[in-house]
């Protein structure tokens, strides 16, 4: 084997702050490039902040009564606007109790415009059961909420009859005691 040649203590200091160097300008590019990766996040972000406040602040503005934010809540989360809501109420009946009715019944009617009070008060009648009808007939309600009311007191009246006619009730099995008698001396 040859004898490595000896290299001087300047060269090797040489040699190394090359090295350094080379790594020192690689880190440096490799930050730039990163930097320019932040900066360019950075201004998308902002940005997009920037967009974001601005639909808010649209929104705001649109939103800042509450005729309006009932109106968008009702586009977003209510029935598809195809669905005839007046309609669905002129064939709504009574299926089950009054109360459910009733409850489903003003459900769809807050949600109609343009029908008059007698019309809502009509409507509602004509879809309670025909038992109800005929006695709701003679009550003559002036609005709705008496109607409801109506309804239910009839509604209950019938169960009453109803469960009164079906279990009579038992009669004496003994006559009454006498009444006393008040004699004179």
């Amino acid at each position: 084997m040859s004898p490595k040649p000896q290299t001087a203590p300047d060269e090797v200091i040489a040699q190394v702050t090359a090295a350094v160097a080379a790594q020192l300008q690689e880190l440096q590019i490799s930050l730039d490039s990163k930097y320019a990766s932040l900066d360019a996040r950075y201004t998308t972000l902002t940005s997009a902040i920037t967009e974001q406040n601005s639909s808010i602040h649209d929104l705001h503005v649109q939103l800042s009564d509450w005729s309006s934010f009932a109106s968008a809540l009702e586009r977003r989360f209510g029935p598809s606007s195809y669905f005839n809501l007046e309609a669905a109420l002129f064939k709504l009946k009574q299926t089950s109790s009054v109360a459910h009715y009733r409850g489903e019944f003003e459900k769809l009617a807050n949600q109609v415009d343009g029908l008059s009070s007698t019309s809502v008060l009509n409507c509602f009648l004509g879809g309670l059961s025909p038992q109800i009808q005929r006695e709701m007939s003679t009550l003559k309600p002036q609005n709705l909420s008496e109607a409801g009311d109506c309804a239910v007191l009839i509604k209950e009246k019938l169960v009453d009859s109803s469960f009164s006619a079906s279990y009579p009730v038992a009669a004496y099995s003994r006559a009454p005691p006498p009444k006393p008698t008040l004699t004179l001396p």
